[in-house]
């Protein structure tokens, strides 16, 4: 469109000039040819000024150095995303499956508590119900039904130990009734537990300090009417060492996850250099696992 307007502007100047110099010799008025020479000059302008229509040779070929590289770049990491493919097996989503399944076992809960200060106290409890130790940021984000952000906040959670329960608490605007509590991880590691399993030696001492305890505040003395409740699920206790951590293993004729958690976090807290706590069924299928 732009060479046609170019054209017909020049073949009208050059048709405009011829005109004049007719005119002029016949001495006839020059009117009809002044207008078709402004006319032509407006078509030519016309024509310098648009944007050509066909891509010029610079372009195309940087197009396609641009296509290039673009495949390129898809091809390399199509390539790199196949390498880490055979390393982790990947969800629909493209989440790893061994991450997904740990990350499920992190449970977050809320409890939504009184008014204070014109603001409504929302408790976040965290429970690390995996066998790694964790370490990322938790982001929580309090709405009403129509999704109106009453808090928005963010805790580092470092070191969280298998078994360890954390808290938080977010005061909400009150503006609207918390409908929704929702939470996301970030920069989230696993790690294994430093305890050294093929370099563990029973700790008799500690053991038989653990069973008197146990024994003689939980068991009620061989007096049946002072004994706990869950006493007689416990079938063995054991103080173990590596050389540098001291663990005890509990073994249960149950697998009761509630009154595993407390037998374990009853033993846990016996001996202060006791830092951990195993909780096994008759089986040897562990049921939990708690740090202090």
């Amino acid at each position: 469109m732009d060479a046609l307007f170019g054209l017909l502007g020049l073949l009208g100047i050059i048709v405009g000039i011829v005109m004049i110099i007719f005119y002029l010799i016949t001495k006839k008025p020059k009117k009809p040819a002044l207008i078709i020479l402004g006319v032509s000059f407006i078509f030519f302008v016309i024509g310098l000024s648009l944007p050509s229509s066909s891509p010029s040779s610079e372009s195309v070929v940087n197009n396609k150095s641009a296509e290039l590289n673009q495949e390129t770049i898809l091809e390399s990491s199509q390539q790199d995303s196949s390498e880490k493919d055979t390393m982790f097996e990947k969800d629909e989503e493209g989440t790893p499956v061994a991450f997904r399944e740990i990350i499920e076992k992190i449970e977050v809960t809320y409890e939504i508590q009184d008014i204070y200060e014109k603001k409504r106290k929302v408790v976040i409890w965290v429970y690390n119900n995996s066998d790694k130790i964790l370490s990322g940021n938790l982001r929580i984000d309090i709405k009403s039904c129509e999704d109106h952000i009453l808090a928005i906040d963010s805790f580092p959670i470092d070191d969280f130990k298998p078994g360890q329960r954390k808290y938080a608490v977010i005061m909400a605007d009150t503006t609207y009734p918390v409908d929704k509590v929702l939470h996301t991880w970030t920069a989230v590691e696993f790690t294994e537990p430093s305890i050294k399993e093929t370099e563990k030696m029973i700790d008799n001492a500690a053991t038989e300090e653990v069973m008197d305890d146990m024994y003689m505040n939980f068991g009620g003395a061989g007096n049946p009417e002072y004994k706990t409740s869950w006493y007689d699920y416990i079938e063995k206790i054991e103080v173990y060492n590596d050389g540098e951590n001291k663990w005890a293993e509990v073994i249960l004729n149950t697998n009761d996850p509630n009154i595993s958690d407390r037998i374990g976090r009853t033993v846990l807290s016996l001996q202060e250099h006791i830092s951990m706590v195993q909780v096994f069924d008759e089986s040897h299928n562990k049921i939990c696992e708690i740090y202090k």
